[in-house]
């Protein structure tokens, strides 16, 4: 599903049609974050995209060189010297500023603590803070057409503030019953902040087809640039949850085009609207765009309640009795309840 974040989600898994649902963490973003692999790689995903550069990068080299980038990004922006720098200028003056009336309760930096965590999504970080640990698990229900409630997943997702702008993520899924391939799934990653509240950069692994019964086992590298705009003080968008998805085992990337509406209803209570485009192998010529909608309730600080309807591919198309191709918009889609907790 996407649900991934008003705060800021990734393993895709299959219905009984064998139709893709998206889980959180392809974006999914707006909700928990929402929000969606290894071995030599026999062909550079990049140098079909952009052209001409299996002369510099050779085919089999393409994990190595993603996994490079991966820990150096990741040294970077967790080195203390970045979150200093990128950190400071958000504290300067803080200090000697009394808060405005009817703003949230902050902590020095802008920060929240876990003590006045917000209520509010749209007033909580992008990123949960230093030292908190945010687990949602819930079931993600086949509703697909004549196989309604027949497919059962557990969807497990973590997050980890390993400081107030760098997360760990991991997401589990992981079929129960009369489930398509691929039947259970891992993704693990990292986001860091890069403008304060604005702007962040994601990765992440994902393993899919990690059950015996899986025909298939598939290991993609995906990146991502969340950005949040506040509309109003309760209204806000969030763009490019996710961006490129890399297939170690060849061929172009993926390209994912995504838009998250938020509105604040009450302090409690949320809506989001998740659309997103979705061009394979980077061709135009053909797309998926799965649509969801979701609702979230914060019983207290440290814990929500909510759950979203998904349509996986709103251009899918079918064939009549006539062989002519109809539309298959509504027939593969999911629902998904969850509780969410943070310690």
């Amino acid at each position: 599903m996407m649900f991934a974040r008003a705060n800021g989600d990734a393993a895709n898994v299959a219905v009984e049609d064998g139709s893709n649902l998206l889980h959180t963490q392809k974006n999914h973003s707006d909700f928990n974050r929402l929000n969606s692999g290894s071995g030599a790689c026999t062909h550079d995903p990049l140098s079909d995209t952009f052209g001409g550069m299996s002369s510099i990068f050779e085919k089999k080299n393409l994990v190595t060189h993603l996994f490079v980038v991966f820990i150096a990004l990741f040294a970077t922006f967790t080195s203390p010297a970045f979150t200093n720098n990128a950190w400071a200028q958000e504290d300067e003056g803080d200090e000697d500023e009394e808060a405005e009336e009817g703003q949230p309760l902050l902590t020095a930096g802008g920060l929240f603590t876990k003590e006045n965590y917000p209520l509010n999504t749209l007033k909580r970080p992008m990123l949960v803070i230093g030292g908190m640990t945010e687990v949602r698990a819930g079931f993600q229900i086949g509703m697909s057409e004549g196989a309604e409630f027949d497919a059962w997943h557990v969807v497990t997702d973590v997050r980890y503030g390993m400081q107030d702008n760098v997360e760990l993520q991991a997401s589990f899924v992981n079929c129960i019953t009369e489930c398509a391939a691929p039947l259970m799934s891992l993704s693990l990653g990292f986001e860091v902040g890069l403008i304060f509240e604005q702007l962040n950069f994601k990765t992440a692994l994902q393993l899919s087809g990690l059950a015996e019964d899986d025909p298939k086992h598939t290991k993609d590298i995906v990146i991502g640039f969340p950005y949040r705009h506040m509309l109003k003080e309760n209204v806000a968008i969030n763009f490019l949850e996710e961006f490129l998805t890399f297939h170690t085992a060849g061929g172009n990337p993926d390209l994912t085009i995504g838009i998250a509406g938020i509105h604040q209803v009450n302090e409690q209570f949320s809506l989001v609207g998740f659309a997103r485009i979705v061009f394979p192998a980077f061709d135009f010529d053909t797309k998926q765009i799965p649509l969801e909608i979701a609702a979230q309730y914060a019983v207290n600080r440290q814990v929500d309640i909510g759950g979203a309807f998904s349509l996986t591919d709103v251009n899918a198309l079918k064939k009549n009795d006539e062989d002519e191709d109809v539309s298959a918009a509504f027939d593969a889609r999911s629902i998904v309840l969850y509780a969410q907790f943070r310690i």
